[in-house]
């Protein structure tokens, strides 16, 4: 997490690793793209998981090409994209647009 680095110098890296090394599925069986979110993505209850992980906003994770060529703001020209993306929730929070740049950015900060 970019967050670290001011506990421990040197660790920093993706905010979250969704999709990557981390689902959501919440207690109706759905892929959300984030546990604190309720965007949906699909049930496990109706959906094979290759199906779901074929989604274009699970690509979007999964590439991060895909989601820099969406996202607005200073994220969109962040040279640490590719590790943080910054934090699509907190963008949506604050701005209810998954692609505009995450306000609490670290990076934004130092």
């Amino acid at each position: 997490m970019p967050f670290l680095r001011f506990i421990s110098p040197g660790m920093e890296g993706i905010c979250c690793n969704i999709f990557k090394e981390l689902l959501t599925i919440n207690c109706q069986g759905n892929l959300t793209v984030c546990m604190m979110d309720s965007f949906n993505i699909g049930s496990f209850l109706q959906n094979e998981f290759i199906e779901l992980m074929n989604k274009e906003k699970v690509k979007e994770f999964l590439i991060p090409s895909k989601l820099k060529s969406k996202v607005k703001g200073k994220c969109a020209t962040c040279q640490k994209f590719k590790e943080c993306f910054g934090c699509r929730f907190i963008a949506y929070s604050k701005n209810q647009d998954y692609y505009s740049s995450d306000a609490y950015c670290p990076y934004h900060f130092s």
